[in-house]
């Protein structure tokens, strides 16, 4: 059986006001050995946030032998235009994982109120009885409508995994590499 954490941590902060990932490691090994831990709300060089630490290097360094995959909803250059500031969802699988996508959920105009871009990764593991897909996100909590927007995506993708699933394996074009150095849209004669 695959045990799967997730848990949305606040960018580390616990109720006592102290930003500590330390003790957010300890806590999640104490709940048990995962095989996935999704992780929401990371901050990676944000100074207002965490005082820019990279939450998400942070994180994967306190679970040695899993691999971790980062996905930004807010990735923005910072006022000295010298590093990307971004916050977001982070995943960490001691599987192995077979694919990795990012998903940008909508984000429906709605007036009055500043919504902030949300993300779904989703990662294929290579799971004890086969391949299991795990998607972590964090819907947005302000608006109802945003929230059912990103339902609605999410069951999008449900829904077009298991129709390509569905179907017969059919027979493959044949794909040719091109050779090294070489572009497949340049001309022979260049």
């Amino acid at each position: 059986m695959t045990a799967i954490l997730t848990w949305n941590i606040q960018y580390g902060k616990g109720c006592d006001g102290v930003v500590d990932l330390a003790r957010i490691g300890r806590v999640a090994k104490a709940m048990g050995e995962a095989d996935v831990l999704c992780f929401q709300e990371i901050s990676r060089n944000d100074p207002d946030i965490a005082g820019g630490a990279d939450q998400a290097a942070g994180l994967q360094a306190l679970f040695p032998g899993y691999e971790g995959f980062f996905g930004a909803g807010l990735d923005r250059i910072s006022p000295q235009g010298r590093t990307r500031r971004e916050f977001g969802n982070l995943l960490l699988s001691r599987l192995p994982v077979l694919q990795v996508y990012r998903h940008l959920l909508p984000q429906p105009p709605e007036p009055g109120i500043k919504h902030m871009q949300r993300q779904a990764i989703e990662v294929v593991v290579g799971a004890e009885n086969g391949p299991l897909r795990v998607v972590t996100t964090h819907l947005e909590y302000y608006s109802a409508a945003h929230r059912a927007a990103q339902i609605g995506r999410l069951r999008e993708l449900q829904a077009q995994v298991a129709a390509n699933e569905a179907q017969p394996p059919g027979p493959r074009a044949a794909r040719t590499i091109p050779s090294p150095g070489r572009h497949p849209w340049c001309s022979a004669a260049t």
